[in-house]
């Protein structure tokens, strides 16, 4: 096996464990900024309504969807 496949092996490992959360992190956010498409993955033990309220906060007007 040569070091390339070796990398890609484990890039592509990596990848999927970033979708693995451990049980104590029930929720996960997917972030999506728009100018560069980048996706972004945070695990939080926070419930899904306590951190769209945080980042409501930050735009009081703005409804939650």
């Amino acid at each position: 096996m040569s070091r390339s496949s070796l990398h890609w092996y484990v890039f592509a490992l990596k990848e999927k464990d970033v979708n693995l959360a451990s049980p104590e992190q029930g929720t996960i956010v997917t972030i999506v900024e728009r100018s560069t498409g980048e996706v972004r993955l945070v695990k939080s033990a926070a419930s899904a309504e306590s951190i769209a309220t945080l980042i409501m906060s930050f735009r009081p007007n703005q409804p939650i969807s």
